[in-house]
């Protein structure tokens, strides 16, 4: 019985739940405000919901920044679905010396997230925590990061033996190209005996293609290597190894080599973001200040598909001059999103005939700043599907301004097989491109 128990059951492998009336109806639920941050005019720089799809996270900065920040950098998180719940009045509001730049929330811990500051300081915040939420910070020297951080993500790793926090580590990038892993298991003797200081990082390479990267500014990771962007419009791959090492030395943080690597055709310009498929272990997005949205295959050097607003190509879409933040679907394996400047959040459905041209655009109300000075409307910085509830889609602009989208059941469920249709998808452009 045990052993037929665990057999993987495919009855409801072509399930999909009966549409509704007005499936199609997209709603602008919140604007979530701060007083606080539009006292200090921060701009909305990241977005990470928490591991319940509860709350959503909101990193506050400035991203037009130069030099040593002596800014004051604001984190405001709003729990959605409280009794208490208002648009204006954040649940939590942490506050730090200087400006943040990335935050991301535990993947199964829902009260705890890290931040990322312009002065390259890595941040743990315990919501859960009744004096003070600040548990752990990094220090600034030869062993940690010298830049501004812009890109955090945990990474789920086998557990080491005798350990209950050793499931996942903290990886960090910064503008100087370092990658460095961190240990939850070092966090917590930070927190406990260390006064709040991060010991030294337990793992970490430096990005080199044929030339050393210059200027780190986005970061995922597929399940054997790092897929980074630089300044330069660079998009390179390159395998990783985060084995635990309690005391690693520096030339084992930073070894002469970070192995293989390969460079895929670069943007024109600083890429902005790089998200990889939760469905598909080898489909991408990459975006940049170039305006350009590239579908690829990390098999493939050249996109599978693009669109750029100096296309004369009708088919390969237009876009907005500047994409600053993309995010796949949680549910639907064919959507995504991307955004930038002009305020419009475009979801895209590869499962369309053009999928380079979006099946949605979400429209951001202007700010009362962009309705006095004339401007239509603020660039988009973050945006983020949610991972619980399927039909909350967030996104952060420039005017410090979260806004709550209810998607319409057509973009929040998935389709029959819709699984298959991704890697068909990708198959059939791979073949298109030998």
């Amino acid at each position: 019985m045990k052993r037929e128990l665990e057999l993987r059951d495919d009855a409801f492998d072509d399930f999909a739940p009966l549409s509704t009336a007005g499936d199609h109806d997209i709603t602008h639920k919140y604007v979530l405000t701060c007083n606080l941050v539009d006292k200090t005019e921060l701009q909305c720089v990241d977005l990470s919901w928490n591991s319940t799809g509860s709350m959503i996270c909101a990193a506050f900065g400035r991203p037009d920044k130069f030099g040593w920040c002596d800014d004051s950098g604001i984190i405001c998180c709003w729990s959605l679905f409280r009794g208490d719940f208002c648009p204006s009045k954040a649940t939590h509001i942490l506050e730090y010396a200087s400006c943040f730049t990335v935050v991301t929330c535990h993947p199964t811990h829902p009260s705890l997230l890290a931040a990322g500051t312009f002065n390259g300081e890595i941040l743990i915040y315990d919501l859960t925590s009744t004096h003070d939420s600040l548990k752990a910070s990094s220090d600034i020297d030869e062993y940690f990061h010298r830049e501004p951080i812009t890109a955090l993500l945990w990474l789920h790793v086998p557990t080491s033996p005798g350990s209950k926090q050793g499931s996942y580590q903290l990886a960090s990038l910064s503008g100087d190209g370092k990658v460095l892993w961190w240990s939850l298991e070092t966090i917590e003797n930070a927190s406990r005996e260390a006064g709040g200081c991060l010991p030294h990082p337990v793992g970490g390479l430096e990005i080199k293609g044929r030339v050393p990267i210059i200027g780190g500014t986005a970061m995922d990771f597929t399940q054997s290597a790092i897929l980074v962007g630089s300044e330069s419009g660079l998009v390179l791959r390159c395998s990783h190894n985060n084995t635990i090492k309690p005391f690693p030395k520096l030339h084992h943080i930073f070894p002469s080599s970070c192995g293989p690597t390969t460079e895929y055709e670069p943007h024109v310009g600083p890429i902005t973001a790089i998200v990889c498929s939760p469905f598909h272990r080898h489909a991408f997005l990459s975006v940049g200040v170039d305006g350009t949205l590239c579908f690829r295959s990390i098999l493939q050097r050249l996109p599978l598909m693009s669109a750029s607003r100096i296309s004369d190509n009708a088919d390969r879409g237009c876009l907005p001059t500047g994409l600053y933040c993309a995010d796949w679907s949680k549910f639907r394996p064919l959507v995504f999103a991307v955004a930038g400047d002009g305020g419009i959040v475009r979801i895209h459905d590869l499962g369309t005939a053009q999928p380079m041209i979006p099946v949605a655009e979400l429209e951001t109300p202007p700010s009362k700043a962009a309705a006095i000075n004339c401007v239509t409307r603020n660039r988009i910085l973050a945006v983020q599907f949610n991972p619980k509830q399927r039909d909350f889609l967030a996104c952060g602009d420039s005017a410090g301004q979260v806004h709550i989208w209810k998607l319409s059941w057509s973009l929040a469920n998935a389709r029959t097989r819709e699984r298959q249709h991704l890697q068909a998808c990708v198959v059939r452009h791979q073949e298109a491109n030998v």
